[in-house]
C-alpha cells in the first residue's frame, strides 16, 4: 500500500511538472533587421528596422534597436519596447523634431535559441502594423506596413 501511494505521488509530481514546462511561454528572440515592403514616399527614406533582441537588453545602458534612414546621418533610438507574446509597439527618439511609432504583430516567432533562422531569411512577411512618423509630437504621416527579415549573419 505505501509502494503504491508512493508511485502515485511521483506520478502526480512528474505530471504537474511536465505540464508546468508546457505552459511556459515561448521566450522569443526579435534581434535582426526589418525591411519595409513597398513603403509609401513618407516611408521610403527607411533603411531598415533594427531590433536589438535580448543582446541589447543585456547592455548598460539598455539599447532596444533603432530606425536607420537612407543617406542621412543619424538613427533614431528605439525607446524600450512593449512585448506581449507576438506583439510589439515602440516609440523612438527625436531628431531634428522627427520620430517615429510603431504597433504591430509578429506573423512568424522568432523562438529564442532555435537551431535554425535561415528559413525566416526568405523574404516572406515576419511583422504587420501600423508606423506612424511624426514631427514636434504631430503625425504627419502612417502607414499599414509589412516587413521582411534578415537575422544579419
Amino acid at each position: 500500500m505505501k509502494k503504491l501511494r508512493f508511485v502515485l505521488i511521483l506520478v502526480a509530481f512528474f505530471s504537474l511538472c511536465s505540464l508546468a514546462s508546457a505552459q511556459k511561454p515561448l521566450k522569443l528572440d526579435t534581434f535582426g533587421y526589418y525591411y519595409i515592403k513597398n513603403p509609401s514616399k513618407a516611408f521610403a527614406n527607411i533603411s531598415e528596422i533594427h531590433l536589438a533582441g535580448d543582446y541589447g537588453k543585456q547592455e548598460k545602458p539598455p539599447v532596444y534597436g533603432l530606425v536607420r534612414l537612407k543617406n542621412a546621418p543619424g538613427d533614431f533610438k528605439i525607446l524600450k519596447p512593449v512585448e506581449k507574446g507576438d506583439f510589439i509597439s515602440f516609440s523612438t527618439t527625436s531628431v531634428g523634431g522627427v520620430s517615429y511609432r510603431f504597433s504591430g504583430n509578429f506573423t512568424r516567432l522568432f523562438i529564442k535559441n532555435q537551431k535554425s533562422t535561415d528559413k525566416l531569411n526568405d523574404g516572406g512577411i515576419v511583422l504587420r502594423g501600423t508606423l506612424t512618423k511624426l514631427k514636434r509630437g504631430a503625425k504627419i504621416a502612417e502607414q499599414a506596413v509589412e516587413f521582411t527579415y534578415f537575422t544579419g549573419t
